[in-house]
């Protein structure tokens, strides 16, 4: 099955606070915590997907952008690709601009509190996990 490739950041403000947004997914019938991401539009470069994504779901700017990896959230079934992106010392720099029906609350947890949001279940997104995953081996790795 083909599709449009997928954008997600972990993004962390100058206080060492992740960017997070809860959402209501219909699939869990339930609100998800999750990090900014998206749809990769045709034409679009992995690295502006993000950049519109991110500003537009939370109204935070990108400064610095690193690509931490690229991960196939489901390759037995479908040809798509998550780019996964580090944003650090983003900046709140406008309201929200969410697409009609979008319900996004923007969440700020310090980034050290990451494990514990994933050990308790607060962050249970599959896509999410794994982005937080490939994070933790590129900056364990530079340790």
């Amino acid at each position: 099955m083909d599709g449009l490739d997928w954008v997600n950041v972990i993004a962390v403000t100058d206080k060492e606070e992740l960017v997070l947004v809860s959402q209501y997914r219909h699939g869990s019938e339930s609100y998800t915590l999750e990090i900014p991401g998206g749809c990769v539009e045709k034409g679009e470069a992995p690295e502006a997907s993000i950049r519109r994504e991110l500003l537009e779901e939370t109204g935070y700017e990108a400064g610095e952008l690193q690509q931490l990896g690229t991960i196939h959230p489901n390759p037995a079934m479908q040809s798509m690709k998550c780019h996964v992106f580090l944003a650090r010392g983003v900046k709140h720099v406008k309201p929200q601009a969410l697409d009609p029906g979008e319900d996004i609350q923007v969440v700020l947890e310090p980034l050290a509190k990451m494990p514990e949001l994933i050990s308790t279940g607060k962050i249970t997104h599959a896509i999410v996990l794994a982005a937080f995953a490939v994070y933790l081996t590129e900056w364990t790795s530079k340790d």
